[in-house]
C-alpha cells in the first residue's frame, strides 16, 4: 500500500506530499541506462538511487527514461552544464528552439526562442546571455514544437493519470493564457479559478487522444499512483513533455475539481488496499 494511514485522501494533500509515495516506488533495472546513470553523477541536484521520484523532478531525466517505452521526444541540440556550453554548441542551434533548466516548473527556468529572438523572457539571444543564464546548472535545448493549429507558442495536452487511467485532459494555449480542463470523453468542461478559459473548438483527434490514452496505460509504474503527464501533438503526432507530479502547485483547482478528484483519489487507495 502506498499510502501512509495518516496521510489524508483528499487531491491536494496527495500532490503535496507526492514525494512520500513516489520515492519508494522501484523501478525495472532495464529501464535504467548509462546515460541516465550518467546525468546522475553530472547534475549538482539530483543525488542518490534512481527512482521514480528522481525522475520526476529532472526534465532531461524523464525523457532518457520515456524513450525506453518507446515515448516520442523532442530533439535534442544540446545537453550538458554551462560549462559543457561552448560558441560552437551555440552557433549550430536552429532558427527556433527551447532551452531548459532540467529542475523547475511553470516555464520559469525556460527560454523560448523563434526566428533567433527569445519571446518568454527578457534576455538576448546570445552566447554570453546564455552562458550567464545556466551558470552551473544542467541544461537542454530541444526543438520548439509548432504544428498547423498553433501560433506563437505549441499547444499544451496535459492528462490527469489515476492508477494508469486518464480521467481529464487539460488544454493549455499559451499563446491566449488560457486552460481548461476536460473528462477525457470532452462531455464535460471545468473551468479553473482565476485562469481564463479555452473558448474555442477542441482541435484533437481520436488518434492522438488515443496515442496519449496508450502511453499513460503502458508507463506501468503508474499503477496505485496519480501522476499528470504532459504531451505536445504536432501535427497529429503526439510527442511527451513532462512528468508533474504537483500540477499548479494545489492552485487555482475550483470546488468542482477538488471535489471530483478527491472521489477519484479515494477509488484509487481503495483499489489499493483491496489488491
Amino acid at each position: 500500500m502506498l499510502f501512509n494511514n495518516k496521510l489524508s485522501m483528499d487531491f491536494k494533500s496527495y500532490i503535496k506530499n507526492w514525494g512520500s509515495n513516489f520515492k519508494n516506488y522501484t523501478l525495472d533495472p532495464v529501464l535504467i541506462t548509462k546515460q541516465m546513470k550518467s546525468h546522475i553523477n553530472n547534475c549538482r541536484i539530483c543525488r542518490g538511487p534512481i527512482t521514480f521520484y528522481t525522475i520526476c523532478q529532472d526534465k532531461y531525466l524523464s525523457q532518457l527514461f520515456v524513450q525506453q517505452l518507446h515515448l516520442r521526444i523532442p530533439k535534442l541540440f544540446f545537453s550538458g552544464t554551462g560549462n559543457e556550453f561552448t560558441r560552437g554548441v551555440y552557433n549550430n542551434f536552429p532558427p527556433n528552439y527551447v532551452m531548459k533548466m532540467t529542475h523547475g516548473c511553470g516555464g520559469k527556468e525556460c527560454v523560448s526562442v523563434v526566428n533567433k529572438k527569445v519571446i518568454n523572457k527578457r534576455i538576448i539571444s546570445s552566447f554570453n546571455s546564455y552562458k550567464k543564464w545556466m551558470s552551473d546548472k544542467f541544461v537542454i535545448c530541444e526543438e520548439y514544437l509548432l504544428d498547423k493549429n498553433s501560433s506563437k507558442y505549441p499547444i499544451d495536452y496535459k492528462c490527469y493519470v489515476f492508477n494508469g487511467v486518464v480521467k481529464y485532459i487539460c488544454i493549455i494555449r499559451r499563446s491566449l493564457k488560457t486552460a481548461s480542463l476536460y473528462t477525457v470523453d470532452f462531455k464535460r468542461k471545468l473551468k479553473f479559478k482565476g485562469i481564463n478559459e479555452n473558448m474555442e473548438n477542441i482541435m484533437l483527434s481520436e488518434r492522438a487522444l488515443e496515442t496519449m490514452k496508450k502511453y499513460c496505460r503502458d508507463l506501468s509504474m503508474f499503477k496505485n499512483l496519480f501522476l499528470r503527464v504532459d504531451f505536445y501533438v504536432i501535427n497529429d503526432a503526439v510527442v511527451f513533455g513532462e512528468f508533474t507530479p504537483n500540477p499548479h502547485n494545489g492552485h487555482h483547482y475550483s470546488s468542482e475539481m477538488i471535489m471530483l478528484m478527491n472521489k477519484d483519489i479515494y477509488l484509487m487507495k481503495k483499489n489499493n488496499e483491496s489488491i
